[in-house]
């Protein structure tokens, strides 16, 4: 406690000293250095704590983005594990379409083969075909005159064409189908109905391909009246055009293995 009390006596004594020993201008400059130094230490201390400060947030903010970023990550890698999934299946499905497309083009390539061996040596001769109420047909039918079952000479190299055409594929099976006009028949005729007129000429035309040389069995001729006219009328201008039109044998072509219809084969 007495040196506590002598304190303030030597730190008197101590300036009175240094006052003795250094000048009042010396004085001065120390004092001012000393409040320069005072400033630029309060200057650093707050640039220390505005960059204490400054860390403290981008390691919040680094934080932040770390959560984020690990948010992120998981997100994306479960939307990747979903594609790769989908990815999976949609190869799947890739190779099982490959394969049913695969399938689908035999099937094809097989009907192609059979429509080709079929239908080709007629159009290989000249023939076109149309299709008409689920079967194929040639375009070019014979015509015949009124009552009549005579081939004329016009029809003679059509029906040379489908010889041949039948000679290249012995598989194949030709319909003939004869029809007549809506004329009645009168009494006294050759025939009895319509019916029997239009049997009359598909037998006629099976005859003509059969002493060509055609094979009997590949033919079938069948007799269908005046029910399933080329040409309807319904005015007196067209009626006799419409008849022409009527009065013919048509050619409905059968793919090997196709069921044939039931008709006469009678070559009489």
């Amino acid at each position: 406690m007495r040196n506590l009390r002598l304190l303030p006596v030597v730190c008197l004594t101590l300036v009175m000293v240094l006052s003795s020993c250094v000048s009042k201008k010396k004085w001065n400059e120390l004092v001012s250095d000393k409040e320069e130094l005072d400033q630029m230490l309060s200057k650093t201390q707050q640039q220390v704590k505005n960059l204490e400060e400054n860390v403290a947030t981008l390691n919040d903010e680094k934080t932040k983005l770390q959560d984020e970023f690990t948010s992120e990550t998981n997100r994306l890698n479960g939307e990747i594990t979903g594609i790769q999934t989908e990815l999976s299946q949609a190869k799947k499905e890739t190779a099982e379409m490959k394969e049913m497309i695969s399938s689908k083009d035999a099937k094809i390539k097989v009907m192609d083969d059979a429509v080709s061996s079929t239908y080709g040596p007629f159009t290989a001769k000249g023939l076109s075909l149309e299709a008409k109420e689920n079967d194929v047909y040639l375009s070019q039918p014979v015509h015949f005159k009124s009552g009549s079952t005579r081939i004329s000479e016009e029809s003679k190299a059509t029906l040379q064409s489908i010889y041949e055409a039948l000679v290249a594929n012995t598989a194949t099976h030709l319909v003939i189908e004869g029809h007549t006009d809506d004329v009645p028949m009168k009494e006294g005729a050759p025939f009895t109905s319509n019916k029997a007129l239009s049997q009359a000429r598909a037998n006629s035309v099976k005859r003509a391909l059969v002493r060509m040389g055609a094979d009997a069995n590949q033919i079938t001729a069948m007799g269908h009246g005046s029910g399933k006219p080329a040409m309807s009328y319904e005015n007196d201008a067209d009626r006799e055009s419409a008849r022409e039109k009527n009065r013919r044998a048509e050619f409905a072509i059968v793919p090997a293995g196709a069921p044939t219809y039931e008709a006469s084969q009678s070559l009489e």
